[in-house]
């Protein structure tokens, strides 16, 4: 799910629909079913922008490489090197079109529902009655994983409509949210179970942009931080040593 973007509680949902063994013409079905559920080309591409500024990552870069003593006093590798495999996913994305990303995420969940389909094999070698197993298990799922959930779009939908006076769009959240597991006819949209892809990548933007906007603020803290440091240490040493103070040397052999 992570490769392909796929969105966890919908397909989570779908997944008590793999048979075991496969229908007629279900294991087309299955796929195309899980594929819906996949992040488009644009999507993963605003869900793998940097949340850094590229100059930023430049010098942290640089600065893991020749100090790691300021380096671990302003980030961490960990954060690092998830922005760097953020850019790295983000080029090979650069250089696909839809129907190549369409046809690799297609490659993999095939070879994931192999998998989960002998695995189901498995637990139904000894059976005497595998159907009545099959119906228990996709009861058991559905009842775990919900059919709808508050996502952000719908609750800003509904409270755009209240402060214009209407309170249907509300009595309508509400009213689905009391059986989230079941089907609600005439009560659900259709982009709630789905998703709303262009409102999904909205929030991812949005959620990269204030990720962005703190890291660029703690960065500017520590920044200022080590400058007023450096400043106070070398002012008490200028008349001894033009050496650096021994704090910021500690540490920075690379390991």
């Amino acid at each position: 799910m992570h490769g392909t973007g796929a969105d966890f509680t919908n397909t989570f949902r779908c997944l008590s629909q793999i048979t075991c063994p496969a229908e007629d013409d279900g294991e087309e079905e299955e796929e195309q079913l899980l594929l819906e559920q996949c992040a488009s080309l644009e999507e993963l591409k605003a869900a793998n922008k940097t949340t850094m500024d590229p100059r930023e990552l430049a010098m942290l870069l640089s600065m893991a490489q020749s100090n790691s003593a300021l380096f671990q006093m302003i980030s961490d590798r960990v954060t690092l090197a998830r922005q760097l495999g953020k850019l790295r996913k983000l080029k090979e994305l650069m250089e696909s079109s839809q129907e190549e990303l369409k046809a690799r995420q297609a490659e993999a969940w095939r070879g994931w529902i192999a998998r989960y389909r002998k695995r189901l094999a498995g637990e139904l070698e000894g059976q005497s009655d595998a159907h009545t197993v099959q119906e228990e298990r996709v009861r058991l799922m559905d009842a775990a994983n919900p059919r709808v959930i508050l996502r952000n779009y719908i609750a800003q939908n509904a409270i755009e409509a209240a402060e214009n006076g209407d309170f249907s769009e509300v009595r309508r959240v509400l009213q689905v949210l009391e059986k989230p597991y079941s089907w609600q006819p005439g009560l659900e949209f259709p982009a709630w179970k789905g998703g709303s892809a262009e409102a999904a990548g909205r929030e991812e933007r949005d959620e990269g942009e204030e990720q962005q906007r703190e890291a660029a603020f703690f960065i500017g803290v520590q920044k200022s931080r080590l400058l007023r440091q450096q400043a106070a240490g070398l002012g008490r040493d200028r008349s001894a040593s033009h050496d650096p103070p021994n704090d910021l040397l500690d540490g920075c052999r690379l390991e």
